[in-house]
Order: C-alpha cells, then structure tokens, then sequence
C-alpha cells in the first residue's frame, strides 16, 4: 500500500497551501508645535508573501511532502507613522520534482509562470488562497 512507513517512492501528495496577508494601515495624523491641523501622515500596510511551486530538477518524488501538509507564506507587517510602510511577508517556497501535476478541488491550477522556460528551475506563483 502507498501509505504504509517504509514506502520509498511518493507520487501523490495532498498538501493545502495559504498566501500572506496583507498588514493593516496606520491611522495617524502628522503633528508639530504651533502648527494645527496638519494632513494625515499614517503608512500602508505591507503585502502578503505569496506561495511558489519550483520544478526542483534533481529531485524525482514528492516524499517531502509527506509529513508536512499545510504551506503558508508570511503576513505583511502593520504601517506606522510617518508615512512608514509596513514590511512585506516573505514568499514560501515549495520544490517539487519535473513533471508534477497540480490539481485544485478537481480543477487545474490557476497561476503563473514566473519565470521563463530556459532557467534551471521554473516557478508557478499560486495566486488564490487554497485551503
């Protein structure tokens, strides 16, 4: 049976994959003595990291996969004051070998190709949360 411990060769892999969220904005007002209702000054909030598969191509089973399921990228960090931006979250990347097929709820992928085809090791950006 495919599942049993010493199974050497993993070709099915269920994994569940979440992006970053975005920070929250910083609601502030810029203040300095003797000058009364200055404009707003409060800073975005960062972006959400995002989720990569990468072709890795010495690799040729998904057995990396088997005990951790759950993937998910960094949240962005909170604006500040000052017009300060929060800090981005950092992207996860999951390396699987050629050929690995990707299926979504019975559906393909919806994604992107990051980078082009003559590179050692191609991406796909997964850009929907898939829990």
């Amino acid at each position: 049976m495919w599942n049993q411990p010493g199974w050497a060769f993993w070709d099915v892999a269920k994994i569940f994959v979440k992006s970053g969220k975005g920070g929250n904005g910083c609601k502030s007002f810029h203040r300095e003595k003797h000058m009364p209702n200055m404009g707003p000054d409060g800073g975005d909030g960062g972006h959400g990291g995002d989720v990569f598969l990468e072709c890795a191509p010495m690799s040729n089973t998904l057995k990396q996969l088997r005990e951790r399921v759950h993937y998910s990228a960094q949240n962005g960090g909170v604006g500040l004051g000052d017009s300060m931006r929060g800090a981005d979250g950092r992207d996860k990347v999951i390396r699987v070998p050629p050929g690995t097929v990707v299926y979504v709820r019975e559906r393909w992928v919806p994604g992107d190709d990051k980078f082009g085809e003559n590179l050692p090791y191609e991406q796909m950006l997964i850009r929907n949360e898939v829990w």
